[in-house]
């Protein structure tokens, strides 16, 4: 990172997979992208490069595991970049 942008999101998370938490206390580099969309078209978020922050686990009796995560972005050594944005103007349904 040259020091003119800090990516970052803050995300809650239900958990189905025990390796996030994992990967949250060995402080792992990671990838993470997350798509939205719908009849207008779509978003693509592409974090090549991350770590997972904070990750205490919310526990509600007979409910889901919920965990707040920070996803804190970082430049992808060959890639050149920490986050990757495209617009889908149109999606096939």
């Amino acid at each position: 990172m040259d020091g003119r942008w800090k990516v970052s999101a803050a995300t809650n998370w239900v958990l189905e997979e025990p390796d996030v938490l994992s990967a949250i206390r060995d402080n792992d580099a990671m990838a993470y992208q997350l798509a939205l969309g719908n009849a207008d078209g779509g978003f693509m978020f592409d974090f090549p490069k991350c770590r997972l922050g904070d990750g205490k686990p919310e526990f509600e009796q007979n409910d889901t595991l919920d965990v707040p995560l920070n996803i804190m972005g970082e430049k992808h050594p060959t890639l050149g970049f920490a986050l990757g944005v495209t617009v889908f103007p149109y999606l096939p349904v």
